[in-house]
């Protein structure tokens, strides 16, 4: 009797705790699609760079990163190409369009912007979008 009880115990547990890590995954999931949808959508129809990415850049640049051959400063156009460059693949092997037109336009316009702020500076990225920002 206290086998069972044991074991119907520890199979509760057990599914419990996958009912929890299925729960947060599901989380996890819903925001990374939330963020790369939300980014395209800012620099696609506003035309301007995701005030979350400015942020969390400007927190970064001018520290340093270790790389396997050393450290490195970080510049904040390389990590805002880094980020552009995720969502272009997020949406690249993603299958959440209409049509293959659709997918080719969205890219086409992250790839615009992805060499409109290669040809930047960071303070220039700033200067912008505080532009932008200000005129909404």
């Amino acid at each position: 009797m206290e086998i069972l009880l044991l074991s119907v115990g520890g199979l509760a547990f057990f599914g419990l705790l996958i009912w929890l890590l299925s729960f947060y995954w599901r989380r996890i999931i819903d925001k990374n699609i939330t963020v790369h949808f939300r980014a395209a959508e800012s620099i696609t129809e506003h035309d301007q760079l995701p005030s979350e990415w400015i942020e969390e850049i400007n927190h970064k640049v001018g520290s340093t990163a270790h790389t396997l051959f050393g450290f490195r400063k970080l510049s904040g156009v390389a990590l805002m190409l880094e980020k552009i460059d995720a969502t272009m693949r997020f949406f690249d092997e993603g299958s959440f369009y209409a049509d293959d037109t659709a997918k080719q336009i969205l890219l086409s316009e992250l790839a615009d912007a992805r060499k409109r702020i290669e040809q930047m500076s960071w303070e220039e990225v700033l200067l912008e979008h505080n532009q932008i920002r200000n005129l909404t």
